[in-house]
């Protein structure tokens, strides 16, 4: 009885593998609409901007001037230093994902 129904069994399962890669295709085209059309990348100057600060729309001359952009430039170039001296010397190794 349990080897009659086993094909069943498996073309079920292959039927509910298949609906299942449909979503995920759905949702990965979904996933690329959305990020090709509302999401931008913030430019590295800009991030401390976007994301650690109230204020909206600084003048030129605030921008260039304001405290909360400048350390958050030196802090991330202090961090890339230590980063790129820790590869140099091997004491961390560095892997492209992707």
């Amino acid at each position: 009885m349990i080897a009659a129904a086993r094909p069943q069994i498996e073309g079920a399962a292959s039927e509910m593998m298949r609906g299942i890669g449909r979503i995920a295709d759905m949702f990965g085209r979904f996933r690329d609409f959305w990020s090709q059309n509302f999401i931008q990348e913030t430019p590295a100057e800009l991030s401390q901007c976007e994301f650690g600060c109230r204020a909206t729309n600084c003048r030129q001359g605030k921008w260039e001037r304001c405290k909360n952009r400048l350390l958050a430039m030196e802090r991330d170039a202090a961090y890339a230093r230590v980063v790129s001296e820790a590869v140099a010397t091997g004491q961390i190794s560095v892997q492209a994902h992707g």
